[in-house]
């Protein structure tokens, strides 16, 4: 009898599954049919301005600043030179170097509170120039390639120099006006000045023929022509006339520069080349009190052991 019960229960239990099953199924057919399909493809629709997201700005939240902060403020701006030469009165400037979170593009330099000059970021250095004997202001500011400009530098003063503008005086010894020359000729120039002689520059029809300067080296040949030298104020240098026409007039200037640039007059002789009866090599004359063209230091000790000449 028990046996009998379970199976109805069984049965009854099955045909209840089953019947929800065909429910089920029928309802999800109906709503298939009542209902408009949707599409799964992702719509081509731009969103509503209410949700579209808010357009990122530099420092806005969940956007990295690409520059948030002005340069640093230069430091340790410092006057480390001033002069005044034939071309005017200068100060030499100096200062450590700014940083900035995405690089220093430059430097601004003042004078008075009016800018002046830029400086690329690299170079801490900044020649002024200004009237002689004048007292300026100078300041500098840092700045980044997006134009943020750092506070300025402490203010110093610097003051301009005076320009010394009294120039060389200069006489030419040799070769005399309508002389002849030959060979290996002579020009001996004399040339003083009370801050120092720093160059002689000798030419031959304008074209530069040699040079002395009074600097690490005796002399410069620009042009691998005979050096000029120097001895007791008198400036030398030799002139090689059988590499020109025999026969014809050419003119000899000699112009000399003080320490502070201040040229002379120009000194000049018109002199004629004659070869006919030249000699190639030029004597020694050791012991005149010269350093002669053609002598050095071992042929002629006396005249060029301690003198300021290059020798051939």
């Amino acid at each position: 009898m028990s046996l009998k019960k379970n199976r109805k229960k069984q049965y009854r239990r099955f045909s209840l599954f089953f019947t929800a099953l065909i429910l089920g199924i029928f309802l999800s057919v109906v709503l298939l049919a009542i209902v408009p399909s949707i599409s799964l493809a992702p719509s081509s629709a731009a969103p509503s301005s209410a949700n579209a997201p808010a357009s990122a700005e530099p420092g806005s939240v969940g956007f990295p600043n690409q520059d948030a902060y002005l340069p640093s403020q230069p430091t340790n701006l410092q006057e480390i030179k001033s002069y005044g030469n034939y071309y005017g009165s200068y100060t030499v400037l100096s200062w450590s170097p700014s940083i900035d979170d995405v690089g220093v593009d430059g430097y601004i330099i003042y004078q008075n509170g009016v800018e002046i000059g830029r400086n690329p970021s690299w170079a801490t250095e900044f020649w002024a120039s200004g009237t002689p004997d004048t007292t300026y202001s100078y300041a500098v500011s840092a700045f980044d390639a997006s134009g943020k400009e750092s506070i300025k530098s402490s203010t110093i003063s610097a003051h301009m120099p005076l320009v010394e503008t009294t120039p060389p005086t200069i006489s030419l010894i040799s070769p005399t006006d309508g002389s002849t020359v030959s060979g290996v000729a002579i020009i001996n120039v004399s040339a003083t000045d009370s801050s120092g002689i720093s160059s002689v520059v000798f030419y031959v029809d304008d074209t530069l023929l040699s040079i002395y300067l009074n600097d690490t080296l005796a002399s410069l040949n620009v042009f691998n022509y005979p050096v000029a030298g120097y001895q007791d104020g008198f400036y030398i240098t030799g002139w090689d006339t059988t590499l020109v026409n025999a026969g014809g007039v050419y003119n000899v200037s000699v112009i000399a520069y003080d320490s502070s640039f201040n040229p002379s007059e120009t000194v000049s002789a018109n002199v004629t080349v004659d070869n006919s009866q030249t000699q190639t090599t030029p004597p020694s004359t050791c012991g005149d009190g010269f350093c002669d063209l053609g002598e050095d230091f071992s042929s002629c000790p006396a005249d060029c052991s301690d003198k300021n000449i290059i020798p051939e």
